[in-house]
């Protein structure tokens, strides 16, 4: 036999034996809507009904919540409905969902379908600055000018929200941070200042808006609403390491 038939009979009998082979379980992926962090600082919580207690929640989406898991309070099974109140928004909304997830940590539900449509307008109405820090690219390093003082970081996301930052051997040296009109920046040996971006023509320069003719206001300090807002911005951008979120959170409490 030919060389070339022994090669063409190998590999029959390999695609023969690879087409007999029973194909691996496909896992269907969802996708999943964006999940805001929540913080003590959005005062929003959520009561069990016919219960004396409320449960802490972890983060809210348009879809569903997820209530932090505390050993406490026993969870009902998966598929179980929850009915209670959301003190939300100024408001007492009562609010039934569908246990779908649980972990060691955290508690995942659906809200009911009937209130979906609402909820979804009213987390991204109430939610739309933490929304918008989840939306934040990470620009590769490549792109960036190296600069001498460290490793620079940039993620830009939408309305000229951005957080620049340049750190060495893990350690934010300087930062710059924009979100929302406002700008905060600051560093190891530079005092963290805060300052506001105001519009051209409510001073009479121009009546269209430049941002490179915009004016920027200085501020000598930081209202705490602002700080409070700063916060959880932070809180929600991803793509950056968790050291480098605790560095800039700890400097921006301290302004």
């Amino acid at each position: 036999m030919g060389i070339l038939k022994q090669f063409k009979n190998i590999f029959s009998h390999q695609e023969g034996c690879v087409n007999k082979l029973p194909l691996p379980p496909q896992k269907i992926l969802v996708n999943r809507a964006p999940r805001v962090s929540i913080l003590p600082l959005h005062n929003i919580s959520f009561h069990l009904r016919d219960t004396d207690y409320q449960v802490t929640l972890g983060n809210i989406s348009s879809s569903g919540v997820g209530f932090l898991k505390d050993s406490q309070n026993k969870w009902p099974k998966i598929g179980s409905k929850l009915r209670g109140i959301f003190p939300f928004a100024e408001k007492e909304l009562p609010i039934t969902m569908e246990v779908v997830h649980g972990s060691s940590s955290i508690i995942g539900c659906r809200f009911d379908p009937s209130i979906s449509g609402f909820m979804r307008s009213l987390v991204l109405r109430k939610f739309d600055l933490e929304l918008t820090a989840l939306r934040l690219k990470k620009i590769s390093g490549q792109f960036l000018k190296k600069t001498a003082s460290g490793t620079p970081h940039w993620l830009h996301g939408t309305d000229d929200c951005e957080l620049y930052f340049i750190e060495e051997k893990g350690i934010i040296s300087s930062f710059k941070l924009s979100f929302h009109d406002y700008i905060i920046e600051g560093g190891d040996l530079i005092p963290c200042t805060f300052s506001r971006i105001i519009d051209n023509h409510l001073y009479g320069v121009d009546s269209v808006k430049l941002k490179e003719s915009n004016l920027v206001m200085a501020v000598p300090k930081i209202p705490l609403d602002v700080k409070n807002t700063t916060l959880k911005f932070l809180a929600n951008i991803q793509n950056i390491a968790e050291s480098h979120r605790v560095q800039l959170t700890e400097r921006i409490r301290r302004i």
